[in-house]
């Protein structure tokens, strides 16, 4: 939910881009661009009161209620920064103003314009961070009770710059340097004068080996950003190292993502190797034992293997395109005297919607089939050709070892992941199946061929002679 609004925010804020320039409309409150500055403001006065009284409140017999309604107040809080915002851009002309203010600017600009969102989000981590505190230093006696390592706990600044570093900038770093080099791109031809002749007739290639360039390089500079090493030399390497070489995966690393034991967490970024890198946190090689460190790994393998990241992108680019071609298809047949300025608005807001949901979809499925993925790899270690009571069990105890480790419900739902009960019902319900025709498999192959068909449709009608 946290990436969906950092997206929506920086849409917002370059919405002119993104329903086409011509596309305008003059706010009704235009003296009063500034509104959402106070509004904000409020917004987080009251949330830091919620979380303030529920701090002051812990250890009470109703505690893990009081959390659960200050969670749901977070969200409440965030959700409506995005609605103030809006509000902000279509009523008040918040972005013209700061834009008019600013003048032309690389980046700064549309930072500012979703600032009611981006500080939101910040500020909602800096208010329940002691709450947080008090949670973890409760998981502590049972930490104790495991023997498991104690990392220190972390201060109030460290714990909110974790969040931004490990939650915020994954999302902000690659858009904010896309959003940038279109701004650079718009703005060197000015800077430049009459020299800059070739940069205007080769704008459009230039914009886009731009953002290939940074989606090929995000994980590298996300590879500092979130601060990793090399794992020594060790058995447990070499355990890793194994199953990438067995499925035929090729990356850099492993790595350790040093989080200061505050997060139970693997990750494989890039698509592409050399620039795809296997990320394992400190507390997760310090906590899990070698059949769920195995078990993780080859869930973060199938995403490789299978190409989700891929395939997402063909998922989300056919469900726009295709939404585009229905509004296309609704203008030409619809009488001109409805034709209204907001149209394009809207149907930006639907393409963006059907982009979201095939997103969540498929995102979910993929995650079956990763799960289905490292069942099939305990199975075949174990001399199985169906999956095995044991191999099951494996894979849902990890999960459920995960979402404690973090102190996540497993009822929790999360747009990309779904809930970890109904991931861990899933792996159950494979017992007995073999481990070269799960279902899941299945349908993720009919997604895929729906995904190429309406692309395909869609990029043939784009090109069609109307």
């Amino acid at each position: 939910m946290l990436q969906v609004l950092i997206i929506l925010a920086l849409v917002l804020a370059r919405l002119p881009d993104v329903i086409g320039a011509d596309v305008t409309w003059t706010p009704v409150l235009r003296e009063y661009a500034w509104i959402p500055i106070p509004v904000t403001l409020l917004l987080l006065a009251a949330f830091h009161l919620v979380a303030t009284r529920v701090y002051r409140q812990f250890g009470r017999r109703d505690t893990a209620a009081r959390i659960d309604f200050m969670y749901r107040a977070l969200d409440f809080a965030r959700f409506t920064s995005l609605l103030v915002l809006a509000f902000g851009v279509f009523v008040c002309g918040w972005d013209a103003w700061l834009r008019a203010a600013l003048g032309p600017v690389i980046l700064v600009d549309e930072l500012l314009i979703a600032s009611p969102v981006l500080l939101t989000i910040v500020a909602t981590w800096w208010s329940t961070a002691p709450v947080e505190r008090a949670m973890l230093e409760v998981s502590l006696i049972r930490k104790l009770d495991d023997g498991a390592a104690i990392a220190p706990l972390p201060t109030r600044m460290q714990a909110v710059w974790q969040h931004v570093r490990f939650t915020m900038l994954l999302t902000l770093v690659p858009i904010g340097l896309m959003i940038g080099w279109h701004d650079l791109m718009q703005l060197l031809p000015a800077w430049l004068g009459e020299s800059a002749s070739w940069l205007t007739h080769n704008e459009s290639w230039l914009s886009w080996i731009g953002i290939a360039s940074i989606l090929l390089t995000t994980p590298v500079v996300m590879r500092a950003v979130w601060d990793t090493v090399p794992l020594a030399s060790s058995e447990q390497r070499d355990r890793i190292v194994a199953i990438c070489k067995l499925h035929r995966v090729r990356v850099i690393g492993p790595l350790v993502w040093r989080t200061h034991g505050s997060m139970v967490n693997g990750a494989i970024l890039g698509m592409f190797w050399p620039c795809r890198y296997l990320l394992l946190t400190d507390a997760l090689l310090e906590r899990m034992q070698p059949a769920h460190l195995d078990a993780i790994v080859a869930h973060e393998v199938a995403h490789v293997r299978n190409r989700h990241m891929v395939w997402l992108g063909v998922v989300v680019a056919a469900a726009a395109v295709c939404s585009g071609l229905a509004f296309d298809l609704l203008l030409r047949v619809l009488p001109s005297e409805y034709s209204l300025p907001w149209l394009p608005v809207i149907a930006t807001s639907a393409a963006f919607g059907l982009a979201l949901a095939g997103f969540i979809f498929a995102s979910q499925r993929f995650e079956w089939q990763a799960d289905a993925f490292s069942v099939s790899h305990l199975a075949r270690q174990a001399g199985c050709k169906v999956v095995d009571a044991s191999s099951a069990s494996t894979v849902a105890a990890t999960l459920g070892e995960v979402a404690y480790a973090n102190g996540m419900s497993i009822d929790k739902l999360s747009i990309r992941h779904g809930s970890i009960a109904t991931r861990q019902r899933k792996v159950s319900q494979l017992v007995g199946v073999s481990i070269d025709a799960f279902p899941i498999d299945r349908q993720v192959r009919v997604i895929k061929l729906i995904s190429i068909i309406f692309l395909a449709i869609g990029i043939a009608a784009m090109f069609a002679p109307w």
